[in-house]
């Protein structure tokens, strides 16, 4: 009777010490050897599919963005297929960004597949890989580029422009321009 007294209370101890672990350690944590199986998996706090997200404000809708897949995480967000439109409320114009796959940390979009900036007047450029601040409405290219206005064809590297000034920079341009007559 003695030995089946103590074999009572060696899995009663273990109960114990098994609901004491449990309560200690978060369930997560404990069934991955304590990281967090977020972290470690590398999983998003929000996946989207098929999403389209506007920005309204009192002057109506400022920014439409369009998406086939969409990922949040703690420092970033990206998007596959991309289609953004902005209303740029001084410049009185809209801007599209295009692209396969963008990166959103802080204020910057990354565009390492290729992006497509088209104006509301037609023109457009496209660049091998880029980089867009929204706050200072700039984007940087990195690679090969083109650009279309009108019958005016560019193509070159490291495209630089800005859509407060209109400014547009690049290296080794090689252009066709209509001058007319």
């Amino acid at each position: 009777m003695r030995s089946g007294n103590s074999l009572h209370l060696f899995f009663l101890g273990a109960l114990l010490l098994g609901l004491l672990l449990v309560l200690l350690y978060e369930p997560k944590e404990f069934w991955s050897g304590g990281k967090s199986l977020q972290k470690e998996q590398n999983l998003s706090d929000l996946e989207l599919y098929d999403f389209t997200y506007k920005e309204i404000t009192p002057e109506g809708v400022v920014v439409l963005a369009l998406g086939q897949k969409g990922y949040k995480f703690d420092e970033e967000e990206i998007i596959e297929d991309l289609n953004l439109s902005r209303f740029l409320q001084q410049e009185q114009r809209i801007e599209v960004l295009e692209s396969p796959l963008a990166i959103k940390r802080g204020e910057k979009l990354f565009f390492p597949q290729s992006a497509l900036y088209i104006k509301d007047d037609a023109s457009r450029f496209w660049s091998e890989k880029g980089e867009y601040e929204l706050d200072k409405k700039l984007f940087r290219g990195e690679g090969r580029f083109w650009l279309v206005r009108a019958q005016d064809r560019a193509q070159g590297y490291d495209i630089n422009y800005s859509a407060s000034s209109g400014i547009l920079e690049a290296k080794e341009i090689k252009a066709k321009l209509e001058m007319g007559r």
